[in-house]
């Protein structure tokens, strides 16, 4: 069982993700997978739409939502991995629970 703030904060994320798919991915398809690992639990958000400029997100330039999710990650120590291209967006967050 996870704190309640990570609990909050990993469903926020979620929203926000999924929102992002629906409002700029252009994506047929979005596959949402929350995975307990041994002392890691996993969410990942991936979809099949036209990708984003990463380079661009890491440096600070994206819109609110992504900086809301860094700040939210940052909050629950959760590490983000940001993966994009013409073919789709994968979106990772590990938390460490133990």
């Amino acid at each position: 069982k996870l704190p309640i703030n990570h609990e909050v904060q990993l469903y926020r994320i979620s929203t926000e993700l999924i929102n992002n798919v629906l409002k700029h991915a252009q994506a047929n398809k979005v596959e949402i997978r929350l995975e307990q690992l041994p002392h890691w639990l996993v969410l990942s958000v991936a979809d099949d739409g036209k990708g984003i400029d990463t380079a661009k997100i890491r440096d600070g330039g994206g819109g609110i939502g992504f900086k809301n999710l860094y700040a939210r990650a940052q909050e629950i120590n959760a590490e983000v991995d940001l993966n994009s291209s013409h073919l789709g967006t994968v979106i990772s967050l590990k938390i460490q629970t133990s």
